[in-house]
């Protein structure tokens, strides 16, 4: 439960910093996924839990790069710290969640709006809206 309250503190920051300037506070990643290391730790969870989290994390550096950046290095991070802090299937989860919210966005940008497909989408949010509906399935199921 403290890993999920932390990760939620990160992605709030985040989500906020995200609408309102454009960026990823590093700095707020870095201290949540050392944090959830530290935390995985002490609940004597298995190295590979914490490992299979910055992995993920890692690959979407690794797409990031390839797509020339069309998903930020900070969402990555984000991303990264979130692996870090509720482990990998959990990630995977939230990151299913987080993508199909943002594409009823995108079709709604794209269908009713007429936006462009140029148009740039903080992805942030729909990490917090998706970690937030995750868990509540989780506890609620």
């Amino acid at each position: 439960m403290a890993c999920i309250c932390l990760a939620l503190c990160c992605l709030g920051i985040c989500f906020y910093t995200d609408i309102k300037y454009r960026i990823i506070r590093l700095d707020v990643c870095v201290i949540t996924g050392f944090l959830g290391i530290v935390f995985n730790i002490y609940m004597d969870r298995e190295p590979l839990y914490i490992l299979e989290g910055i992995i993920l994390g890692g690959l979407m550096y690794v797409f990031s790069y390839v797509l020339k950046e069309k998903m930020g290095y900070g969402d990555c991070m984000a991303v990264m710290a979130l692996g870090c802090t509720v482990g990998f299937l959990n990630v995977v989860g939230i990151m299913i969640i987080s993508f199909a919210l943002l594409w009823l966005y995108c079709i709604y940008l794209l269908v009713i709006r007429k936006k462009s497909k140029k148009t740039e989408i903080p992805f942030i949010p729909f990490m917090f809206i998706g970690t937030i509906l995750y868990f509540l399935k989780m506890f609620l199921c």
